[in-house]
């Protein structure tokens, strides 16, 4: 008998135990009993990656209200659920590639965006189907992505409408104006001088060689090879004279065409108006 009595008062003592503990949790107060509620939420949703829903409630259970142990608790968890959570920035461009605002997003059937205004939205992780569609009208776009765990500020980005039935004209590049200089003084007189030059000493050379060539002609028919040896030598004379005339009149002309190109005024750039105006 005496080995059966400390079983029983352990059994008993076990069950007063629990009856206790039940009793003092009836007995909480509600706001007790709701942040540990808010909390086992929190680190349930938290395991089913359902990271948005276990968010708010485990704001609920860091509240100045809940009990000190409980809040601490809470805010930890919390904390590795803020970091866990990926986050998505959305945009659109009409089809010309102008970024457009007037677009609302529906993700997996509920709207998280009215308008697109370039902040990072919170999502939970996995496979999300984003439906973006303009106030303006137009067919709907939908976006499928698949986002992981922590993965900030991932840019989703569509294209709403088509192009413009007016191609884009390609312009053309501007133009600078060219101011042409005038020609100067010796770009007129050095072509001209040295094409008077040359006409001159071409005539002279072929006048020359004309009458000279008669002079020949006359003189084989009036003494044949018994020609006085000073006729001879002044025809050789004259022959000389035209052929330097000729070479001063071809040099003569190549020197003007050269002195035309060679002072030529040249194509500058126009300065710009608000140098004139100086």
């Amino acid at each position: 008998m005496s080995a059966r009595v400390p079983v029983r008062a352990l059994v008993s003592g076990v069950t007063l135990g629990i009856s206790l503990g039940a009793a003092s949790l009836a007995h909480a107060a509600p706001e007790t009993v709701a942040c540990i509620a808010a909390f086992d939420d929190g680190q349930r949703l938290r395991g089913e990656r359902h990271l948005l829903a276990a968010r708010e409630r485990l704001l609920a259970c860091a509240r100045t209200e809940c009990p000190s142990e409980i809040r601490s608790d809470c805010a930890n968890v919390l904390r590795e659920v803020e970091l866990a959570t990926p986050s998505v920035v959305l945009g659109a461009s009409d089809g010309d590639g102008h970024d457009v605002t007037d677009v609302h997003v529906d993700l997996n059937g509920h709207r998280i965006a009215a308008q697109l205004d370039g902040r990072a939205i919170s999502v939970d992780p996995g496979k999300l189907v984003l439906r973006f569609e303009r106030a303006a009208g137009g067919p709907p776009v939908t976006v499928e992505i698949l986002v992981g765990e922590g993965e900030k500020n991932r840019a989703v980005r569509t294209v709403l409408g088509p192009k413009s039935a007016v191609a884009d004209v390609p312009k053309e590049p501007s133009k600078v104006p060219l101011h042409e200089e005038k020609r100067s003084f010796i770009g007129w007189a050095a072509p001209i001088g040295f094409a008077v030059v040359g006409a001159g000493a071409l005539t002279f050379a072929g006048i020359t060689r004309l009458r000279l060539g008669d002079e020949v002609d006359g003189l084989q028919a009036s003494c044949g090879t018994r020609c006085d040896p000073s006729e001879r030598d002044r025809l050789h004379d004259k022959l000389a004279v035209a052929n330097v005339s000729l070479a001063i009149g071809i040099t003569s002309v190549v020197l003007s065409a050269a002195s035309w190109f060679l002072f030529a005024p040249r194509s500058k750039a126009a300065p710009p108006q608000s140098a004139l105006a100086w």
